[in-house]
Formats: C-alpha cells, sequence, structure tokens
C-alpha cells in the first residue's frame, strides 16, 4: 500500500509542478494517507473567474488504485505503471472495480 500512495502522490506532484497557462492559477495536491484518498486541484483566476476544479482524484481501495476523475488526456494506467504500479491494479471507476471482484 504505502508503495502505491508514494507513486500516486509523486504523479500528483509532477503534475502540479507544470506551470499553469495564466500566473493566477495554480494547482495544489490533497492527499490523506490515513484513508488513501488522492485529488489534485486547479484553482484561481482564470480570464477575470474564479476557476476551482478536481483534475484528478485517486483512491486506493481493496487493494487497487481507483481512478475516480481524470480531466486530462493522460493515460494514468501507463503513467503509474512506469512509477511501479501494475497496470491490472489500476481500475478506472468503482463500478470496474466491482464488477473485477
Amino acid at each position: 500500500m504505502t508503495k502505491y500512495q508514494i507513486a500516486i502522490k509523486r504523479f500528483l506532484d509532477e503534475y502540479a509542478a507544470i506551470p499553469a497557462s495564466t500566473p493566477t492559477v495554480r494547482y495544489e495536491v490533497i492527499a490523506d494517507d490515513k484513508k488513501s484518498r488522492y485529488c489534485l486541484f486547479r484553482y484561481g483566476l482564470r480570464e477575470d473567474s474564479w476557476t476551482h476544479l478536481c483534475i484528478f482524484h485517486i483512491n486506493i481501495e481493496a487493494g487497487k488504485v481507483v481512478v475516480h476523475q481524470n480531466l486530462t488526456d493522460l493515460h494514468i494506467d501507463e503513467e503509474l505503471e512506469a512509477l511501479g504500479i501494475p497496470k491490472s491494479d489500476v481500475v478506472a471507476s468503482v463500478e470496474e472495480l466491482v464488477l473485477t471482484s
């Protein structure tokens, strides 16, 4: 479990380090290791409007990495595989987790 937690946080931290297209927009990683819940938020002033959006929401459930939200074109399973998590342990949703259990 710790290996998965470290890999997910590294993935989110690396994504958060990419500069936003607007200097008034920031990325923030929220990590809860006790409950194995991880999110990346984008927030700030964008084109005179406030934006607050969850880009990624990833949990570890039943020994699997469950991707609840991915608002990018990245293939998270491939990104996490490069960080040591087998693709077979990455599922796209809770429904997929239930169907494979």
